[in-house]
């Protein structure tokens, strides 16, 4: 199987993006994806879109990557985690197996599902 970095050196890629879901029951979203995911290149995961909680990106993608095969961009923000917090994420993004990243700062708590909630 290419993996998403040899997609790209070749030109033109397609992905597409989930969200983990907002419960702690995967299996749905999971469904979802499943018509699809062997239709893009990769897929990306996102980090709790507008600041709203979800399942963590990381085990939802780790998940996907498990159940169909394809390669996962996982959306990184440094919105909730301090120095510690971000190494000790990517190095377990990695050794699931998660190599592809795509890094932001992340949507200001203020309009998520805690407002009052400090960015880190």
């Amino acid at each position: 199987m290419n993996t998403f970095r040899q997609k790209l050196e070749k030109g033109f890629t397609l992905t597409f993006e989930s969200d983990p879901p907002k419960s702690v029951s995967p299996a749905r979203s999971l469904e979802l994806i499943a018509p699809f995911a062997n239709q893009y290149d990769a897929i990306m995961v996102a980090d709790c879109t507008f600041a709203t909680l979800r399942m963590s990106n990381l085990a939802f993608a780790s998940l996907i990557r498990q159940r169909y095969g394809v390669p996962i961009v996982m959306h990184q923000t440094a919105r909730d985690m301090n120095i510690l917090g971000m190494h000790s994420h990517l190095m377990g993004a990695w050794a699931l197996g998660i190599e592809n990243l795509l890094l932001m700062t992340g949507d200001p708590p203020r309009f998520g599902s805690f407002p009052a909630a400090t960015p880190v």
